[in-house]
């Protein structure tokens, strides 16, 4: 596969979705081919690449505007 990605975690659903939260970890994994063709891609969020080569992202916050940050 050319982009595998893995979304892990829990929300909460408020009284309307506005006010509904997610706590979750995502992880992407590219095939060389995919980060041959996009070269910038690496550089706008090389930050998150963990030690196994993937990139991993914390995400948490409101559903509609969540805080995404890299880390596992």
């Amino acid at each position: 596969d050319d982009l595998v990605a893995r979304l892990t975690g829990d929300g909460e659903l408020g009284k309307s979705l506005y006010s509904s939260k997610i706590n979750a970890k995502a992880t992407l994994e590219m095939s060389q081919s995919i980060k041959s063709a996009l070269p910038l891609l690496d550089a706008l969020i090389g930050n998150a690449k963990n030690s196994e080569g993937k990139y991993a992202f914390k995400i948490n916050g409101l559903l509609f505007s969540p805080s995404i940050t890299p880390g596992n």
